[in-house]
C-alpha cells in the first residue's frame, strides 16, 4: 500500500506548519515515513539568505516529534483532510485516500517506522552555498538523526 499525502496542497505563507508534504509506505515489515519541508518563495524569487534555510530547517527539527508517536501523523492527516474538504477545500491528496490513511492506521502500530525528512529550499545553490548555510544543514543533518534516526537531505537549485 502507498498513500501520498499533503497536509497542505499548495506551499503558502501561513507560519507554523509542521510538514508540507507526507509521503507513507508499507513495506514488508516497514512503515517508510517521509516528511518533505517547501520554502515559500516570496514573489516567486527565491533569495539566497541563510534566514530562509533557518525557517525551513527549523521546520524540519519541529516533525522530528513525529517519530515519538507515528500513529499521530496519520489521525492529523485524516483530520485535516476531513476539515478541508467540509470547508469545500480540493482534496490534498496527491495519491492515496482517507480509506486508504484508516486502513495504515490500523496495522501501524505492528510496522517498524523508518523515517526520511527532506527540505526544498530553491535560494540554496548547490554549487553557490555558503558556508554558513552548509553549517546548518550539517546540524539539521545531526539534529534529525541524533532526534528522530531519520535520513536527512536538502533539495536545492543547481
Amino acid at each position: 500500500m502507498t498513500v501520498l499525502s499533503s497536509i497542505r496542497r499548495h506551499c503558502t505563507a501561513r507560519r507554523f506548519k509542521k510538514v508540507d508534504l507526507v509521503g507513507l509506505r508499507a513495506d514488508g515489515q516497514d512503515l517508510v515515513i517521509h516528511l518533505v519541508h517547501l520554502k515559500y518563495v516570496t514573489g516567486g524569487r527565491p533569495r539566497q539568505q541563510v534566514a530562509d534555510l533557518y525557517e525551513v530547517r527549523g521546520q524540519a527539527h519541529k516533525s522530528t516529534t513525529y517519530r515519538r508517536n507515528v500513529t499521530a501523523i496519520l489521525h492529523k492527516l485524516i483530520k485535516r483532510e476531513s476539515v478541508g474538504l467540509s470547508r469545500g477545500k480540493p482534496t490534498g491528496f496527491l495519491k492515496g485516500t482517507v480509506a486508504d490513511l484508516h486502513a495504515l492506521l490500523d496495522y501501524a502500530p505492528r510496522l517498524r517506522p523508518t523515517f526520511h525528512v527532506s527540505i526544498a529550499e530553491p535560494g540554496l545553490s548547490q554549487t553557490l552555498a555558503t558556508e554558513p548555510q552548509l553549517n546548518l544543514l550539517a546540524a539539521a543533518d545531526i539534529f534529525v538523526k541524533d532526534t528522530a534516526n531519520a535520513d536527512f537531505d536538502a533539495w536545492c537549485s543547481q
